[in-house]
């Protein structure tokens, strides 16, 4: 607060100003954040785990309730680096912007059929996921609720770098490489490679969240119908999907094919 303060008013106006500021920040949140941090850090030192940080943003105006940097600001090594705004690895979090632009441009439907099984990408990458498993056919819902890694990259694949990073934009992330420089990134880009301050991150999740968020069944006929008049009740995108047994195994098949 005090840093943006100096943006707009000298060191000598706000030590005689006696101005008094007013956050969004939820004082109760605030403190119980900070503390789940600090034992969280500490229950991860086993896992060389050195700092940690929260955010909780209200959906409904976009108000930070709570912030926490750092675990211990005072911790003289680690202590002093904001993680909320300092760049990091988002990992899997990255994975809705992808998918949220492959339904937006209608690349991917909720009843586009994804496959999850070992592949070899260009350059011999061969990724798995978090578990090892791969788990067949799956529809879009499954792979970003399970944060399957194989559908991601299809899906990067059909939208595309150039774009996602277009689109990541125009969310509010602004610490990506542009898309006109030589292969700024690969496909992992999906995975969560590229470097993304945490408060970017957070907000970027409220827009993504207009996006994605659709219903998906397979079953009775009058079930299908509910569950489609409750979806264009929220606006929420809806896509019927067929399933039928082949050699005794449940197969998905999407109204693409």
């Amino acid at each position: 607060v005090k840093d943006t303060l100096l943006k707009t008013y000298s060191e000598e106006q706000l030590a005689r100003s006696g101005f008094k500021v007013t956050t969004t920040l939820n004082l109760d949140w605030q403190k119980f954040a900070e503390t789940t941090v600090k034992n969280q850090v500490a229950a991860l030192r086993y896992n060389r785990a050195t700092n940690g940080a929260a955010i909780a943003i209200d959906p409904q105006n976009g108000e930070i309730l709570t912030l926490v940097g750092s675990y211990d600001w005072d911790d003289p090594v680690f202590g002093k680096y904001n993680i909320v705004t300092g760049k990091r690895q988002p990992g899997s979090a990255f994975k809705p912007i992808v998918y949220a632009k492959a339904f937006a441009d209608e690349t991917i439907t909720p009843g586009t059929v994804l496959e999850d099984k070992e592949i070899t990408f260009v350059g011999n990458y061969k990724p798995k996921n978090y578990d090892g498993k791969f788990r067949g056919d799956v529809l879009p819902r499954r792979a970003l609720a399970n944060s399957l890694n194989i559908p991601a990259l299809l899906v990067m694949q059909k939208v595309g770098i150039a774009s996602t990073l277009d689109f990541a934009k125009t969310l509010g992330i602004t610490t990506l490489k542009d898309p006109s420089e030589s292969n700024p990134y690969g496909l992992s880009l999906v995975l969560g490679a590229a470097e993304v301050p945490l408060l970017e991150e957070a907000f970027n999740q409220l827009k993504t969240d207009k996006v994605i968020g659709f219903r998906v069944n397979y079953k009775d006929d009058q079930t299908d119908k509910d569950e489609e008049a409750l979806a264009k009740q929220f606006g929420v995108p809806y896509q019927h999907t067929k399933v039928f047994v082949k050699n005794g195994e449940r197969v998905l098949k999407s109204p693409e094919g």
